[in-house]
């Protein structure tokens, strides 16, 4: 009786945030995007992933585990220990130095062993790598897979402990590798990792994307400990199972009895076989490692395409909405329409502006876009805010798809809910952010939702093809063979 008593208190203590994710106006989105068969059994799987988080969230609160900043050593190593650093590389750039003679100058240890395994540079990565005192193994550019390079590296290494990181991050201080290194030691945890810096020249969707990713993990601003949740579903599973091969700190005798699996996300599928076997990680927001990407459409066109897949195979409950192949991608090119004709709208004039006016153009387009009827074909295929190849994408599903549809029926896809979903997500960074969106921050804007379109499309694409029968599978096969390559 007490238990539950208990449990409805703390699902009290929850309550306005429940009624403000499942507010009838959202629901409203739903059934007007999916239909009301779809819209019934999302809100379904999401009120028991909410009841089941919330329950997880009140047995294994977060709590602060590590004081950056409050760290200092005098003299010498503090521990008399070597940690191996296990870095990827290939064609690493002009940064590379900056990495390298970051992780030399590492304080508090025996020794700072780096390793790089470099599959077929040709811009001196291996030379700048020897010259900083890295031990350097080569393979060839067809041996490579995200899991095979770092397993290779573990075997090499020499060190008590391996950091895994990349070639294009960059550590936030001398002590950083230290504060990583004691979050370890003092809290009893398998494996450590911390959030991102963005770089200052990060770009809004990787901003925005990174704000939204930490606060779905609970990290905003404090340290966790991460364990196994007592209920076993996709959201609290992925909120306590995130390792990142950005940075990860283990002890090497350990990694190398787990080791990487899988060409792809080999660092949350470790974390998941690791709280599964009981052990513990940890994930710091108190120490930082600086790293971001300025990539163009077409990459998170195909990054959403990986996610997914691999997100619909580890999670069978994931919740990615899928609708008939042939649908999603006619509604791929009438969303796209959809989407430039939007941003055509935020001419100079419409700056500077606050974020609410933007928030209620945006709102006010993807309503109306809900009552559109399709077109037959899609011709607003150029426009100045995507890149070259993901225009090509977009023309070979015009040519082969475009004349599909008979009678324009009303909207009956998927993407206009999704995009909406999406969108708001950047419209509240900036609301966190800017007071003022001026004419720059708009055509950051503008370049931002295309590239949450394309990476919209792409897990729409994975999951319909994961969850797909064979005659899907079928249908999507070239396209399943372009997206998975090169990520």
């Amino acid at each position: 009786m007490t238990t539950s008593r208990t449990t409805i208190a703390r699902l009290k203590d929850h309550l306005p945030a429940f009624l403000v994710h499942f507010h009838p106006d959202r629901i409203s989105r739903f059934v007007k995007a999916f239909g009301w068969a779809a819209a019934c059994r999302q809100v379904g799987i999401e009120i028991r992933q909410f009841v089941r988080s919330t329950l997880d969230r009140g047995r294994n609160e977060p709590r602060v585990i590590n004081n950056a900043g409050r760290i200092e050593l005098q003299g010498g190593p503090k521990e008399n220990v070597t940690v191996s650093v296990a870095i990827p590389v290939k064609n690493a750039g002009d940064q590379f130095q900056l990495l390298l003679s970051a992780l030399r100058a590492q304080q508090g240890f025996k020794n700072v062993e780096i390793i790089v395994v470099d599959s077929g540079s040709t811009d001196g990565s291996v030379e700048v790598a020897r010259q900083f005192g890295a031990r350097v193994v080569e393979i060839l550019p067809e041996e490579f897979s995200h899991s095979y390079a770092r397993n290779l590296a573990a075997e090499q290494a020499a060190g008590d402990y391996i950091l895994f990181t990349v070639q294009d991050a960059l550590p936030s201080s001398n002590l950083w590798l230290y504060e990583l290194f004691a979050a370890l030691k003092n809290n009893g945890v398998a494996a450590v990792s911390c959030a991102e810096y963005p770089r200052e020249d990060a770009d809004l969707f990787y901003q925005a994307c990174s704000w939204a990713h930490y606060r779905f993990l609970e990290i905003d601003g404090k340290d966790r400990i991460l364990s196994n949740p007592e209920s076993e579903n996709y959201s609290a599973l992925r909120n306590n199972a995130q390792l990142s091969d950005l940075a990860c700190l283990m002890p090497k005798d350990l990694f190398l009895k787990y080791r990487f699996r899988g060409n792809y996300a080999e660092d949350l599928e470790l974390g998941l076989r690791l709280i599964r076997d009981g052990h513990k990680l940890a994930l710091l927001s108190s120490t930082k490692i600086i790293h971001s990407h300025n990539r163009p459409a077409y990459y998170h066109l195909k990054r959403g395409y990986v996610d997914a897949v691999l997100l619909c195979q580890i999670f069978p409950d994931c919740p990615i909405l899928t609708i008939e192949a042939d649908c999603l991608l006619r509604d791929i090119l009438f969303m796209h329409g959809a989407m430039t004709s939007m941003i055509e709208g935020f001419t100079p004039n419409a700056t500077p502006c606050i974020v609410s006016s933007v928030s209620r153009r945006v709102e006010s387009h993807y309503r109306s876009v809900a009552k559109a009827r399709q077109p037959a074909t899609n011709d607003a295929l150029e426009n100045e805010y995507v890149d070259k190849d993901f225009r090509g994408f977009l023309s070979q599903l015009c040519r082969q798809h475009g004349g599909s549809t008979s009678d324009p029926v009303g909207y009956n896809g998927i993407l206009n809910g999704a995009m909406r979903n999406a969108t708001g997500t950047v419209l509240d960074y900036l609301d966190h952010t800017y007071e003022i969106i001026d004419a720059t921050v708009m055509e950051e804007f503008k370049v931002c939702l295309f590239k949450v379109f394309a990476f919209q499309c792409g897990t729409h694409l994975g999951a319909c093809y994961v969850r797909g029968t064979d005659i899907t599978k079928r249908d999507l096969d070239e396209i399943n063979r372009e997206l998975s390559k090169g990520i």
